[in-house]
């Protein structure tokens, strides 16, 4: 699924509050594509926080966001506002202009 269906999926899809091996068991096979290719299986994302139960969809939406890898992120090191290029690796490619 698109990374931006999947507050709408959470909603729809899992009834709250549900325990962390009853989530993995009822999201099995589900995967969260990333905007910049490849995807991430929900259940190996959830396993890596190890949070024992889930009160709401907006805790589980902020669980997830939060532990997405930088494939998620976009642009690294770039706050879009342009001006000082933050990277703070000297081996950093220069700043691009879009």
């Amino acid at each position: 699924m698109e990374y931006s269906d999947l507050r709408g999926f959470l909603d729809e899809s899992v009834e709250f509050p549900i325990t962390h091996d009853s989530l993995v068991g009822q999201l099995d096979g589900v995967e969260i594509t990333a905007p910049t290719g490849g995807s991430v299986p929900v259940d190996e994302v959830l396993n890596r926080v190890g949070e024992p139960s889930y009160e709401s969809s907006e805790v589980l939406y902020a669980t997830l966001v939060g532990n997405l890898d930088d494939r998620f992120i976009g642009r690294k090191y770039s706050d879009g506002r342009g001006g000082a290029h933050t990277c703070p690796d000297p081996k950093c490619p220069p700043q691009q202009s879009f």
